[in-house]
């Protein structure tokens, strides 16, 4: 049992918390678990797409929306659908733009499968929510490797400038990692590597994931 797991009674469904800091690589394993699994073996939901609305967000004094602090994030719809996912409902959510006003705003529909696997920065930031989770694991990366990583992602997807990115990160990101993120290295099951790639650490995440699913599932998780 995980160091932070106190367990649901009767719980039918194994529920794997993904952290670590922004540009650790999170969002990779997420698509690589993705790929490697058929619908209906596991389910995967990121705290990305439960951001308050902009209009909720608080700015800091230089007038940056700051997303890095546990309230940017609706915590309570999140943990919500964690349950109803637990007790086998379907949830849709929409995908959440940040600063892309020219993506189409998707509705996603996650579907109960046995094994949940939820992402974000503030998976622990709610005790009531840590309860659910039955492993954890921790994503991670130099410092230098994971602010390249930001700054290629905002730009690309977030239509952020490098001012910008860099601001939010010294002030936003690196505080946010030091308070609620960085601790959890030394608590979680499994901390995996991704300083040059992390497919080792993806090895025996899915063949783990894969020994939870029942027998009458059929699995494929062949690494490339």
């Amino acid at each position: 049992m995980s160091y932070f797991s106190a367990g649901l009674a009767m719980k039918e469904k194994t529920v794997i918390a993904i952290t670590g800091g922004s540009g650790s690589g999170k969002t990779s394993v997420l698509h690589a678990i993705r790929s490697r699994f058929k619908p209906g073996q596991v389910c995967i939901i990121s705290q990305d797409e439960y951001y308050q609305a902009r209009t909720e967000q608080k700015a800091d004094q230089h007038g940056y929306l700051n997303f890095d602090v546990p309230g940017a994030l609706d915590l309570e719809t999140f943990e919500q659908d964690i349950l109803k996912l637990i007790d086998d409902q379907s949830v849709q959510r929409p995908v959440y733009l940040f600063n892309n006003e020219v993506e189409v705003n998707e509705v996603l529909i996650y579907k109960p499968a046995p094994v949940l696997v939820v992402e974000g920065l503030f998976l622990y930031a709610r005790p009531s929510l840590v309860k659910m989770i039955d492993y954890s694991i921790y994503m991670h990366a130099k410092e230098d490797l994971k602010l390249i990583r930001r700054i290629k992602r905002d730009i690309n997807e977030r239509n952020y400038t490098l001012d910008e990115i860099l601001h939010r990160y010294q002030n936003h990101v690196m505080p946010a990692y030091a308070t609620y993120i960085r601790h959890l290295r030394e608590r979680v099951d499994l901390v995996i590597n991704n300083n040059e790639d992390y497919l080792k650490g993806l090895e025996i995440l899915t063949a783990f994931i894969a020994a939870k699913i029942p027998p009458d599932r059929t699995v494929s998780h062949e690494l490339s």
